[in-house]
């Protein structure tokens, strides 16, 4: 896709102008990695496209600002949540004479 549509991209980004449809087309993309996250709780499938449209938009500096932003706050979410299930596992053995692994983490709670 980066193939066409950087072109189209540049040369509108040297003349001063927008490419008024890559940035609505990048902003629609950008939609759908939120809604992935904020109604579904897909952490790493909206991390995967919002790297997808950041790579492929990045002529254009308005979608390039607002992914850097959105990557930004994605590596927060994802290092709070990594600082939550390290927080909440808990391993322990059980038994007597037969040992059983008693394990407890943020997937098992959820």
């Amino acid at each position: 896709m980066e193939r066409l549509t950087r072109p189209i991209q540049v040369s509108a980004t040297l003349r001063g102008r927008t490419d008024e449809d890559s940035e609505h087309l990048a902003f629609a993309i950008r939609s759908l990695s939120i809604d992935l996250f904020n109604d579904n709780d897909l952490l790493d499938q909206s991390r995967r496209v919002s790297a997808m449209v950041a790579s492929n938009f990045h002529a254009i500096p308005k979608v390039a600002d607002r992914l850097a932003e959105d990557g930004a706050a994605l590596e927060n979410i994802a290092e709070q949540a990594d600082q939550r299930n390290a927080e909440i596992a808990y391993a322990a053995d059980i038994g007597t004479f037969s040992k059983s692994r008693l394990s407890i983490d943020a997937v098992a709670l959820e």
